[in-house]
């Protein structure tokens, strides 16, 4: 492993107060930046690998701040940098110690909430590192109760059994933004280069965790053409690993993968499509799944992944989500639609889920459905945006788009050459295409 020059990689930027600091702090910084920028170093003998993106580092906080639980002074400047509008991908590593609360939301996650409603910056925001406490001591942590944001909790390893790092919070979230943290990456034991050391340290926490998911998110834009933030978030929670018995309030939407080609790739027996744009308030739009002429053959999977940003009403945390999406999976063209996310994929007993359109406020749904394939005739999932203020539905007028992501994929285990019939059927679908001196490596 070869020493980077760090200085061309990353630049770092300071306030005039926050200039003086301590070395446990540019040590916990500097570390989360090399994980972004060089990830996981499993392999001493080779070089680091390029970073996808040069990145600026930002010394938000001091031990200053330590005499400040509420760390006000940080979230003020990492506001400031979200402001000038000069990135689409930020981590947050750093908040003060203290877990979510059902009634009350917190200022670090009121003002960050606006800043990201829009969807043209993916924030990843580390869940926290008291899962070993007694509940609720152990829940997620502010601000990772963001719903337009992507809440990273840590696994133990990045591939094998899917398991939550002891020290990782757990969920659930507020309702809406249910489920919490999103997702778990690699936390425990992380072998990263170290630039203030010069060598490799093993690195433990959400901290490091979350950087890892967005590197890879990073990747998948760097790597492919027309992928954007919105749709990196939308893919690593689509793509994530969720064993069918894992527990939800532990891993989120399951493990996600450190290797951006896995965002971008599907097998022979299947077909992933990526729907995205705005929503119009009383038009709903329906998402033709990937479905071949002739016989399908035997069972198939649906798996489907939504996700869209909205506005807030932080006064009313009961209904915090001002919009909200209804999906119904209509399986022949003429024929009965069926809500397709709903209550019973959400997990817990609480009030709120209770309600019969509960998953509709959720900006965040994730669901896989087995099906005879001699039921479906060109199936399709048609989205219908909702709206309220302080709970009461508003006049359509005042409603303004609603951005969204949408990916299906549908596999087909019977049918070894799925995709190339769907591609055969809808010649209007644009592969994902690879940027230009982009190599793929020997994948098995």
């Amino acid at each position: 492993m070869d020493a980077p020059n760090i200085a061309s990689l990353a630049s770092e930027h300071s306030w005039p107060e926050t200039q003086r600091t301590a070395p446990n702090y540019l040590d916990h910084g500097a570390a989360v930046t090399s994980a972004l920028l060089f990830g996981p170093v499993v392999d001493v003998a080779q070089p680091l690998p390029r970073p996808f993106a040069p990145v600026d580092h930002y010394r938000v906080a001091t031990p200053h701040d330590e005499n400040d639980p509420e760390m006000f002074d940080a979230v003020h400047r990492i506001c400031d940098v979200i402001d000038r509008g000069q990135h689409q991908f930020i981590n947050i590593s750093l908040a003060p110690s203290e877990p979510l609360d059902d009634d009350d939301v917190h200022l670090w996650t009121s003002v960050l909430e606006k800043r990201l409603a829009s969807g043209q910056v993916l924030a990843t925001v580390a869940a926290g590192n008291f899962g070993d406490k007694d509940y609720p001591a152990s829940r997620v942590q502010v601000p990772s109760d963001l719903v337009n944001a992507l809440a990273v909790g840590s696994s133990t390893l990045p591939t094998g059994d899917v398991v939550r790092a002891g020290h990782s919070c757990i969920g659930p979230g507020r309702s809406p933004g249910l489920v919490k943290p999103d997702g778990v990456a690699w936390g425990d034991a992380v072998p990263l280069y170290q630039p203030r050391a010069g060598g490799l340290i093993l690195a433990q926490g959400t901290s490091f965790a979350a950087p890892l998911a967005l590197r890879t998110a990073l990747g998948a834009c760097a790597l492919a053409e027309g992928i954007g933030p919105k749709v990196a978030r939308a893919l690593l929670i689509h793509t994530a690993e969720r064993p069918r018995r894992a527990e939800q309030h532990e891993i989120g939407h399951g493990r996600f993968s450190l290797d951006p080609l896995d965002l971008l790739s599907c097998g022979d027996r299947e077909a992933m499509v990526v729907y995205q744009g705005q929503l119009e308030p009383s038009t709903p739009v329906g998402a033709t799944l990937p479905w071949p002429t002739g016989v399908v053959a035997g069972n198939v999977r649906i798996r489907a992944t939504l996700v869209f940003y909205t506005p807030v009403d932080i006064a009313h945390p009961i209904n915090y989500t001002r919009a909200g999406i209804e999906a119904r999976l209509r399986r022949k063209p003429g024929g009965t639609s069926v809500t397709f996310f709903s209550k019973a994929s959400l997990y817990g007993n609480t009030e709120q889920e209770m309600r019969a359109d509960a998953h509709k406020w959720e900006t965040v749904v994730s669901k896989e459905i087995g099906a005879d394939a001699s039921l479906l005739e060109d199936p399709t999932l048609e989205l219908i945006y909702r709206a309220r203020d302080e709970g009461r539905p508003i006049s359509n007028e005042k409603l303004p788009p609603l951005p969204y992501v949408l990916i299906v994929t549908v596999s087909a285990k019977s049918e070894s050459d799925y995709y190339n019939r769907i591609r055969q059927r809808h010649a209007v679908l644009t592969p994902i295409r690879l940027r230009t001196g982009v190599t793929l490596p020997a994948r098995a």
